[in-house]
Parts: C-alpha cells; structure tokens; sequence
C-alpha cells in the first residue's frame, strides 16, 4: 500500500485536486496530491463535507 507497512505516515499536501469517478458514479472527490514523509507523492481522498486543506498543510495520511 502508499503507506509502506505503517498503519499512518505522515506528508505535506502539494496541491488540491477535484476528481469525478468512473460511470455510473457522479460526483466531484475532493482529493489532494500528498508528499510523504519517505519521498514519495500520493493523490489521497479527503473525507467529509468541507475541509480547510491548503498547500504546504503537514496532513497524517491512512
């Protein structure tokens, strides 16, 4: 998994992205393109309604 064994790892949000999942499914997931704190970057969901995310926020990723 992204998570390399760990249960959580922590990382630094790069940028916010809005994707739309595959047919027959619609809606906009808000995600965010994550750098982890072993080097590498992860698109992870971000759960909930609204979120305060912005670039450079450290996040714990699952």
């Amino acid at each position: 998994g992204a998570t390399f064994g760990r249960p959580q790892i922590k990382g630094v949000v790069i940028k916010n992205l809005i994707r739309k999942p595959k047919k027959p499914n619609s809606a906009n997931r808000k995600c965010a393109r994550v750098r982890l704190s072993n080097g590498k970057e992860v698109v992870c969901f971000i759960p909930g309604e609204g979120h305060s995310l912005q670039e450079h926020h450290v996040v714990l990723v699952q």
